[in-house]
């Protein structure tokens, strides 16, 4: 059997036996798109196979860590919980999301409609108007994004008690 197709078996029964790392981007090293196992050093193996990892979001490889770090940011939270409340244009947005500036309104929009949270209609008037949407990946995602501002709301008093009777051990500890 050739090098290549032994290698290739080994892959593919590690790959089976999971004993592999595999992730579903396509990767670029030194200029070349891969999606098959590469040799990236002696000693290490870089595999990448479409939809064949199971999806588990403390894997440093699955795309969904993606997700999940659009989703932690606060600014994507807020903005999703205004829209999903009919808040829909772009100046009412960053009139009542509190705090948020004009462009951290707009990069945030902008990755929300990248990847399809949210659409951007522009009506063609003067001045220009655009309003957002949710989409219907958006709107699935709503029920989870209300929930979790309703905990914070109903929940801010007693984690802002265990707050200070962590400073005041810390600083019990300290002093």
């Amino acid at each position: 059997m050739p090098f290549k197709d032994t290698l290739i078996f080994l892959v593919t029964r590690a790959i089976l036996n999971n004993l592999l790392p595999i992730c579903y981007n396509q990767y670029r090293w030194k200029g070349r798109r891969f999606q098959e196992a590469t040799i990236l050093s002696a000693s290490y193996f870089k595999v990448c196979m479409m939809n064949s990892y199971p999806i588990d979001i403390l894997n440093q490889y699955c795309p969904s860590r993606k997700v999940l770090e659009l989703l932690g940011d606060k600014w994507t939270l807020l903005i999703l919980n205004a829209i999903s409340r009919g808040i829909n244009r772009h100046n009412a947005l960053l009139r009542d999301v509190g705090g948020i500036s004009q462009k951290m309104l707009s990069q945030t929009l902008r990755e929300l409609e990248r990847n399809g949270i949210i659409t951007r209609q522009v009506f063609p008037v003067v001045p220009p108007r655009v309003e957002y949407e949710l989409t219907p990946l958006g709107k699935s995602l709503n029920e989870p994004v209300v929930a979790l501002g309703k905990w914070a709301q109903d929940n801010y008093a007693l984690v802002e008690e265990a707050r200070e009777k962590y400073d005041q051990d810390q600083a019990r500890l300290e002093g």
